[in-house]
């Protein structure tokens, strides 16, 4: 007598239990051994089969997102399943660049509106975190310390600036806005070559003599031998 599909589903399951290490020995041996054609016979069958491919994973992933999201955030928040993943792509990277650069650009098509939509929403509800981000990295790179530091460091100087002892008012590019005055004969990035918080002002004023005390000295001089107050 014949089996029936569940019978034979069923059949196909107990012997594959019972058999499972055997099955996966064999096929990492089948694997190992022909590595190369397997690859070659992949990479040919996605070439050839490129459309077809994107619009099942395109279902698929629309039918199983939340579930397939689940399980891939369980996966990476772990630091061993991180780090294997990097080498992995890494590794991986040259041989699918063609075959992820074509399905982004496909993507992109399809749906250019949409993510331009999504990239100011994001733009405009991250914009505040950005310069902060932005700002910090900027200190570091320049001066070697954070912008959470140079907040300490105006504290400490009372919200004076160093030079004129006047406070400190504003933001950016304003005259009386706090910024780092450094020396520039140190390397960027060394906490050592910062003197002080000033003015923006002061900053520029010191700036336009190389921080340069002769330089200083001649325009002082000047100003005393051709002012015209008395």
């Amino acid at each position: 007598m014949a089996q029936t599909k569940e019978q034979k589903k069923e059949y196909n399951k107990q012997w594959y239990q019972e058999n499972s290490e055997r099955v996966k020995r064999t096929s990492s041996e089948y694997y190992h051994k022909n590595k190369e054609r397997i690859a070659e016979r992949s990479k040919k069958y996605r070439q050839e089969n490129k459309e077809w491919i994107r619009v099942q994973r395109a279902e698929f992933y629309q039918e199983n997102r939340e579930r397939i999201l689940v399980k891939a955030n369980a996966y990476n928040n772990k630091p061993e399943n991180r780090e294997r993943k990097t080498q992995y792509d890494k590794k991986r990277y040259p041989e699918i660049r063609e075959y992820k650069l074509d399905n982004a650009k496909v993507w992109y098509q399809e749906n250019m509106e949409q993510k331009k939509e999504y990239d100011k929403a994001y733009s405009k509800e991250n914009k505040g975190r950005w310069k902060e981000s932005n700002k910090n990295t900027h200190l570091l790179r320049k001066y070697g310390i954070t912008l959470e530091e140079k907040e300490q460091m105006i504290l400490e100087q009372d919200n004076k600036c160093a030079r004129c002892h006047l406070p400190f008012e504003g933001v950016g590019n304003e005259q009386l806005a706090p910024v780092i005055d450094h020396d520039h004969s140190y390397e960027d990035g060394d906490p050592e070559s910062i003197r002080a918080i000033i003015h923006n002002k002061c900053n520029l004023a010191i700036g336009s003599h190389n921080d340069d005390i002769e330089e200083l000295e001649l325009s002082i001089n000047f100003l005393k031998n051709y002012s015209k107050v008395v």
